[in-house]
């Protein structure tokens, strides 16, 4: 009987080890929250207010490019950019626009590389968070699991 047992609780690990965790509660997952940003540079660190009509196609482009590549780095939640340019005040009477990306659950180990992006802009702030499932699961016991999330709060 113990040599059943011990043969039960193998194959078991064995075939699901993605279910299992170490007793600490640390989770062994393969994904994690991805930020980053795309920003019209500010050559010498000194920004020359854009204007904004400007460099509207290239964010959009370099949205489009985050949110294909997510698509293969975050199969089941892909990512997305906000909807809208986020204006940065740099210095007294200086600015520049930069556009934030995020997605959920991206691989810790990406599959193709981050696309660079279009000429005339500057990718910064690359950073994942959070230790997370790849696949949402939305039962029980994790009825939580889905897509959406708040960069770098942890909860599954």
């Amino acid at each position: 009987m113990m040599h059943i047992t011990l043969y039960l609780v193998t194959a078991l690990l064995s075939t699901a080890p993605s279910l299992a965790w170490n007793p600490w509660g640390k989770h062994h997952n393969g994904c994690e929250h991805y930020r980053t940003f795309f920003r019209v540079p500010c050559p010498d660190g000194k920004c020359q207010n854009p204007d904004m009509m400007q460099y509207r196609d290239l964010f959009q482009e370099a949205s489009d490019r985050f949110a294909n590549w997510t698509k293969v780095n975050s199969p089941w939640c892909p990512g997305a950019c906000a909807p809208e340019l986020k204006n940065e005040t740099t210095s007294i009477g200086r600015w520049t626009y930069s556009l934030e990306c995020i997605t959920g659950r991206n691989f810790k180990v990406w599959k193709t590389g981050i696309p660079a992006p279009p000429e005339g802009l500057v990718r910064v702030g690359d950073k994942g968070a959070c230790n997370v499932n790849c696949k949402p699961n939305g039962r029980a016991p994790f009825p939580n699991q889905d897509c959406s999330f708040v960069y770098g709060v942890c909860n599954d």
